[in-house]
C-alpha cells in the first residue's frame, strides 16, 4: 500500500502454494476447454470460449487506478492483472486477461505472447496476446471478447483492430523492440 512517499510491501509466505495451485487451475481448464485432435485455431477458439465463460473484469480494480492515474498498487500483488486473478479469483482487468491467456495457450501447446500497448481513442494503457496458429502470428483479445460477440477480436491481424478498438502496440514493455517483428501479424 501506499502511504504519502512510503511504499509498504507484504511479502507473501505462501507463494509456492498459490504457484502450485494457479498450475493445477490451469492444467483443469486447459482439460476442460481442448479436446485430442484440436487444430491450433480450434485450440485458440476454445481457450477464448472458456475465459469469456469463466473470468470477470474487474471495474473496481481499474476504478482504483484510474483515480490514482496508474501509482496505486492494490492489495495483494496485482492479482488483479495476472493470472493468479484470472484462475484463483476469475476477477481481473486486462492483463490478468492476457496473463491467463498466454499460460493457458502455452499449456495446450501453442506459441503466445503478452502484447502491451494504447488504445487509441481512449489513451489507455491495454493489453492482449498474439498467438501463433497454422504457422501465422495472430492477435487476440480476450478481455474485448469478454462483454459482447466473443470472436469479435479473436485471430485477427493487428491491423483490424479499428474504430474504438484501434491501438498501438509500446514499443518496449512486452518484448526487446528489435524482436517485435518475429511476433507480427500479416
Amino acid at each position: 500500500r501506499v502511504s504519502g512517499s512510503t511504499l509498504y510491501v507484504n511479502y507473501s509466505s505462501d507463494a509456492e502454494e498459490m504457484k502450485s495451485q494457479v498450475t493445477a487451475l490451469a492444467d483443469e481448464a486447459v482439460a476442460a476447454a481442448i479436446d485430442d485432435g484440436m487444430t491450433d485455431t480450434e485450440k485458440v477458439a476454445a481457450l477464448n470460449s472458456w475465459i469469456v465463460d469463466n473470468m470477470e473484469y474487474d471495474y473496481e480494480a481499474l476504478a482504483a487506478i484510474e483515480s490514482t492515474l496508474g501509482r496505486l498498487v492494490l492489495d495483494d500483488t496485482g492479482r488483479y492483472s495476472d493470472a493468479r486473478g484470472g484462475l484463483i479469483d476469475k476477477l481481473v482487468i486486462c492483463g490478468g486477461y492476457a496473463d491467463t491467456f498466454n499460460l493457458l495457450a502455452r499449456k495446450a501447446g501453442l506459441e503466445s505472447v503478452y502484447v502491451s500497448g494504447i488504445v487509441a481513442e481512449s489513451g489507455s494503457g491495454h493489453a492482449w496476446n498474439h498467438v501463433k496458429v497454422e504457422g501465422e502470428w495472430k492477435a487476440i483479445d480476450t478481455t474485448w471478447n469478454d462483454g459482447g460477440d466473443e470472436t469479435e477480436y479473436l485471430l485477427i491481424n493487428e491491423s483490424d483492430f479499428t474504430g474504438v478498438a484501434e491501438r498501438t502496440t509500446r514499443d518496449s514493455g512486452w518484448i526487446v523492440p528489435q524482436y517485435q517483428h518475429l511476433y507480427a501479424t500479416p
